[in-house]
């Protein structure tokens, strides 16, 4: 049952005086987020969210589902704002974090084609 989600019983975002990583980790609570995901993974959760539960997608219980809604805009927008403000590592370090399997190889052993 839809109802079932987590952050159905949710508490409202925490206020202006809270800090960052309260602020990021309700958002993260309410989307239903672990604590590293790609932006494209975001994107698609805060979609899937929204077709499930945007009033208009709604039987019955409209007001529940309008103000689940606004949590759910609310949290993609305190992880938006985030987004914005983090600074992108261009390091070898970073980008070998994430270098495709091949590549790692190819870096970590060497050529042997």
């Amino acid at each position: 049952m839809a109802d079932d989600h987590p952050f159905t019983n949710a508490s409202d975002p925490p206020g202006d005086e809270a800090g960052l990583h309260l602020h990021l980790e309700w958002a993260r609570r309410i989307l239903g987020l672990g604590t590293t995901v790609t932006q494209a993974e975001f994107k698609e959760r805060v979609h899937e969210l929204l077709q499930t539960w945007h009033p208009d997608h709604a039987l019955e219980q409209k007001g529940h589902h309008g103000e689940l809604t606004q949590h759910i805009l609310k949290a993609r927008d305190i992880i938006n704002q985030y987004i914005e403000h983090y600074h992108i590592s261009f390091t070898n370090e970073e980008i070998d974090k994430y270098l495709p399997p091949r590549e790692w190889f190819k870096k970590r052993f060497g050529d042997h084609s």
